[in-house]
């Protein structure tokens, strides 16, 4: 098979060639070797991996606000207020009450992310990158509007059941996901020319933010989508 991108799913042409890493380096801000042995890497063109630099760094601040009173996670949590304080628009985007820090974040930025991270371990499970025909969507923290919440959680706790291990870059208090492909008979292989499978992935940032990506072609998305 050829050098193809995860991400852009293109032929990776000599001197073009990255590695990306999922997820980004900065969400390792803090944490020792240990935390960092045997992460997840994958091809990429220069381009494909270096313009998610920005919005690594926004779900990784995000992380770091979430984390504010964890002692183990004071570094990243440091660095995650310095980063937002020096942008722009980083005062008006920060707040604080009764001692707790509130923070606005980019929602689309925040969706690129996933799916972005979501590429990079299908690439990492099955070798090459998702097929062009697959939509992707993605579902995190009270975001129901896509798919109903009672169909999510019936996902949820299936795949979980069915894949009792979690999959992990670097170390499990980092990142950690699950992917599963569905189709006709319930947990399946995956079929590079089938139309009738979709793609579920779970994937957990810091034991603190998950979501759930769904991936299949745009006939399949709609009928799982509300009507």
């Amino acid at each position: 098979m050829a050098n193809l991108c995860y991400d852009c799913g293109k032929e990776i042409g000599e001197g073009d060639q990255d590695r990306e890493h999922i997820p980004a380096q900065c969400f390792y801000v803090g944490y020792g070797d240990e935390y960092k042995i045997n992460r997840i890497t994958v091809p990429a063109h220069k381009a494909c991996n270096h313009k998610y630099s920005k919005i690594d760094q926004e779900l990784r601040d995000a992380i770091g606000i979430l984390t504010e009173n964890q002692t183990d996670k004071a570094v990243l949590t440091s660095k995650s207020v310095r980063s937002i304080l020096k942008r722009k628009d980083g005062k008006e985007r920060i707040s604080s009450e009764n001692g707790k820090i509130f923070m606005e974040f980019n929602y689309g930025d925040l969706r690129d992310l996933h799916i972005k991270n979501f590429k990079g371990v299908f690439f990492k499970e099955y070798g090459f990158p998702i097929p062009d025909k697959f939509q992707i969507e993605i579902i995190t923290d009270g975001d129901q509007d896509f798919f109903p919440v009672e169909k999510v959680g019936t996902i949820f706790t299936a795949i979980d059941h069915e894949l009792p291990d979690w999959n992990i870059s670097g170390h499990a208090d980092i990142f950690k996901y699950k992917i599963a492909v569905i189709g006709d008979t319930g947990l399946e292989n995956f079929d590079i020319n089938s139309d009738d499978q979709f793609l579920v992935g779970i994937i957990v940032y810091h034991e603190e933010i998950m979501c759930m990506v769904f991936a299949g072609t745009q006939h399949l998305i709609k009928k799982m989508s509300p009507k």
